[in-house]
């Protein structure tokens, strides 16, 4: 509570300097910041918010106040006071928990043994253990269906207000990414990168529409308008074919024709896809043969098996893809970042065969929580949380299938999604003995 009264009166004297009402709006911050501050799974949720919206990005004066870790710290010593206080000592498991052990455990060899260890370890310090944070708090302090709710619901509000964010640059032409296409700032500053983080509210949000009634159908439904209007603004291939295969999975069960099912999809992409604009990209727009984009993907895999090959146990290092790509790309001319443009060529790259293997089983075990939390998702009477239940499976889908093309094997968002799906799985009553799950 001190660590955020201070940040808020430091907050409220910056603040003044750049506009005379600032102090006015400040106030009513410190009051939401405090009590935010008062309930552990609110500054998680608050911690989720900040790495979502990117608040020092937009303000590069918030920076000294480094929000994403003051709401983490806060987080994290709440919750050790609560168990403190409770006395209790009791640890939420999960499937996931030994492979992430490993794959932590792999990342740091890699790190230390790496072609570049002091870069390696300080972002695993920087950026990893964060990840490590925020793991352990959704775990558990996501222990009810209800809480998975709110946190899916909060998601999918970052997610609405950035397809906003996103639309508006596209009518105002401030979509200039490749001539055509609307980016954040920070980490989804990519188009691509940021569809993806879009993609993790969409299958929510849709999921709700169905579920839901009356002014609740309502508000849903324009939150679900605003994020599909971001995924079309951002012009991302990935993207709508997540979009897609989300939309697929949420049709199956209230649309019996399984060629109704295929023509609805495909049409509704196609009108999306025409309405983007995406025939302007300056990448791979005209869809003839294989584009510069596409190539410089191909190109990128091939240079990540060659790493695999060169350095099969522990890779070439914690995040050092880009690093060594230019030593491994011999044949080819480098097309754009010099990433992996593939979550999982990038994973094992960086970590070899020890740090894929947990990184892989973390995502198949995933994939099937996910499976069974949709099928109990009847069990419960609140239509938000069924609506939650329900979403997780086409979540990781429309996710992994974006991912495929991106970089994104060690962001939060991922891990964000692999241990909300495990601890809303947790939080479902027992299933009776006998029962089949």
């Amino acid at each position: 509570m001190a660590m955020a009264g201070a940040a808020s009166a430091v907050g409220v004297g910056s603040l003044a300097v750049f506009h005379p009402f600032a102090p006015a709006g400040a106030v009513i911050g410190v009051a939401l910041g405090l009590w935010v501050f008062a309930s552990p799974f609110r500054a998680l949720l608050g911690f989720m918010l900040m790495l979502l919206l990117r608040p020092a990005d937009i303000v590069p004066q918030l920076a000294v106040l480094q929000p994403a870790k003051l709401f983490a710290l806060g987080a994290l010593g709440l919750w050790i006071i609560e168990k403190m206080v409770r006395q209790d000592a009791s640890w939420p498991r999960t499937k996931l928990d030994p492979y992430f052990v490993w794959l932590t455990v792999a990342l740091l060899a890699s790190s230390f043994l790496g072609t570049d260890p002091g870069t390696s370890i300080a972002l695993f310090q920087d950026v990893f253990v964060k990840i490590i944070i925020l793991y352990v708090l959704i775990l558990n302090l996501v222990s009810t269906p209800g809480r998975a709710a709110t946190a899916l619901t909060t998601i999918a509000g970052a997610c609405a207000a950035l397809g906003v964010y996103a639309l508006q640059a596209k009518v105002t032409g401030q979509a200039q990414i490749e001539g055509s296409r609307a980016g954040f700032v920070g980490l989804i500053g990519d188009p691509n990168d940021l569809a993806l983080c879009l993609l993790m509210g969409m299958p929510f949000l849709a999921s709700a529409v169905m579920e839901t009634k009356g002014r609740q159908r309502w508000i849903f439904g324009i939150l679900l308008l605003a994020v599909v209007a971001g995924i079309v603004s951002t012009q991302s291939r990935g993207g709508f074919l997540g979009m897609g295969a989300a939309a697929f999975i949420l049709l199956r069960e209230r649309v019996k024709s399984r060629a109704m099912q295929i023509g609805i999809v495909a049409v509704g992409m196609a009108a999306l896809m025409a309405a983007s604009g995406m025939s302007k990209r300056s990448s791979g727009g005209d869809g003839e043969g294989i584009d510069e984009s596409a190539q410089g993907r191909l190109d990128a895999w091939k240079a990540g098996a060659r790493m695999v090959k060169s350095r099969p146990l522990l890779g070439v290092g914690y995040d050092r893809f880009a690093d060594n790509y230019p030593t491994y790309v011999t044949d080819a001319v480098i097309w754009g970042k010099l990433e992996a443009h593939n979550s999982f060529v990038k994973a094992a790259a960086e970590t070899g065969i020890i740090g894929f293997i947990p990184f892989m089983a973390m995502v198949v075990l995933s994939f099937k929580s996910a499976t069974r939390v949709r099928g109990r998702r009847a069990e419960l009477a609140d239509p938000v949380e069924r609506a939650a239940a329900g979403a997780l499976f086409p979540t990781i889908v429309a996710f992994f299938i974006s991912a495929f093309f991106l970089s994104q094997c060690w962001s939060w968002f991922t891990f964000i999604l692999l241990a909300l799906i495990a601890a809303t799985e947790r939080s479902l009553p027992a299933v009776p003995q006998g029962a089949k799950p």
